[in-house]
């Protein structure tokens, strides 16, 4: 009966699959990518374990930047070997992620989700003036490629019918400042913080922010001063912000449909970052907000 039924479940997965392509199968929408940055060297398996080889992947990023778990897991080895710092997070698919060199608050044992920052990018792997992360994926005592891993290198951007009719963006006419208020968009929280059940999936996860109902092309605004960190296509994300706060507090902004600030950029309280939008994993308009205090993942509700 149970093979009967996995027979099912992967008859329906191969029929319902339309984006495989030649980058692999889809990304589950439960998996990011940990650092959003070009890819600097690829995976290369040797022909065997001990031949040379490239065992995972070098994703550029900037020193201090902060690293998400691709999946859900538990934290399995946080140490050094050989001075780098390092650590390793157990996924329920019987994966390892591996990311290096990077510092962690965690402890291990500590729960996370996938897109929760679990540590931070320091400098010691690339060569040269360039800092970036390696990622590594095993499976046991194998190796696997964590693009393949992930689904791809190429972000899916939106799932929605390829007849779905365009929305057009009215322009915004502002200054650029908006009122501050308790949200950064008006609307209603069509998903709150903690367990839920992913609306594309199915499956079982932690939302790891809020969901706050708009229309597509409302502006989105900061509630406090900052510094961007990252304004760039992140995974199921889609289009993203990031604002560092100082004092251990960050927000972002997810599914935009555009982005109106860079990193590195400067901003004051209301200053807007973008529009509602429906990119990456989204089923609707809407803006996905979520932040972080002291390395930890709160409720923004909670927070004024």
């Amino acid at each position: 009966m149970r093979k009967l039924l996995l027979i099912i479940v992967l008859a329906g997965l191969l029929c319902t699959s339309d984006i495989s392509e030649a980058h692999g199968n889809p990304a589950s929408p439960g998996r990011v990518i940990p650092v959003a940055g070009k890819i600097l060297r690829r995976f290369q398996m040797g022909e065997s374990d001990w031949s040379p080889g490239h065992r995972g992947v070098d994703l550029a990023g900037i020193e201090g930047q902060q690293v998400v778990s691709p999946e859900s897991g538990v934290v399995s080895w946080v140490g050094r070997i050989n001075g780098v710092p390092m650590m390793s997070i157990q996924h329920p698919d019987g994966t390892r992620s591996t990311f290096q060199p990077v510092t962690t608050s965690l402890a291990t044992g500590a729960v996370v989700f996938a897109g929760q920052p679990v540590a931070i990018l320091v400098t010691g792997h690339c060569d040269g003036s360039d800092v970036c992360l390696h990622w590594g994926v095993r499976r046991g005592e194998t190796y696997l490629d964590p693009l393949v891993w992930l689904g791809g290198d190429t972000p899916r951007v939106r799932l929605l019918s390829a007849d779905a009719t365009p929305r057009v963006t009215p322009p915004f006419g502002g200054t650029g400042i908006m009122p501050t208020g308790d949200l950064p968009v008006p609307g209603p929280i069509t998903s709150g913080f903690g367990p839920r059940t992913n609306p594309i999936s199915g499956r079982q996860e932690f939302h790891d922010g809020v969901d706050i109902g708009a229309n597509c092309g409302t502006p989105v605004a900061t509630l406090w001063a900052g510094i961007v960190r990252r304004a760039t296509t992140v995974g199921g994300f889609g289009l993203r912000v990031e604002v560092d706060h100082g004092n251990g507090l960050s927000t972002s902004y997810s599914h935009l449909e555009r982005i109106d600030v860079s990193g590195g950029q400067q901003l004051t309280a209301g200053s807007i970052v973008g529009a509602v939008g429906t990119t990456g994993y989204s089923t609707g308009c809407h803006l996905h907000y979520s932040m972080v205090r002291n390395d930890i993942t709160v409720d923004p509700l909670g927070v004024h």
